[in-house]
């Protein structure tokens, strides 16, 4: 398995499949941007200045990214994400 893609701060981060059409991103970040079109829908998520993911965009090649979440953790400047993908068939 290749090695995780890095941050442009250097820094890793982790991703894990979870099943077919959903990953996690996890990682410590402390300067994370998140927009969206409304305050209940994530449109992008920004990790340090990268890797940029955003709705509509592929992801790993995996397939086209349907929705991003973030999961809630107790960690100060740890962020966890889970993006949902439609599969390439």
């Amino acid at each position: 398995m290749s090695d995780p893609p890095e941050c442009k701060s250097g820094k890793q981060l982790i991703f894990t499949q979870i099943n077919d059409s959903q990953f996690l991103i996890e990682g410590n970040s402390n300067k994370t941007k998140i927009g969206g079109e409304s305050e209940y829908a994530i449109s992008y998520i920004d990790f340090d200045n990268g890797p940029l993911v955003h709705v509509g965009n592929d992801f790993l090649g995996r397939g086209k990214i349907l929705a991003i979440d973030i999961i809630d953790t107790d960690q100060p400047n740890y962020i966890i994400v889970k993006v949902s993908i439609e599969n390439k068939e």
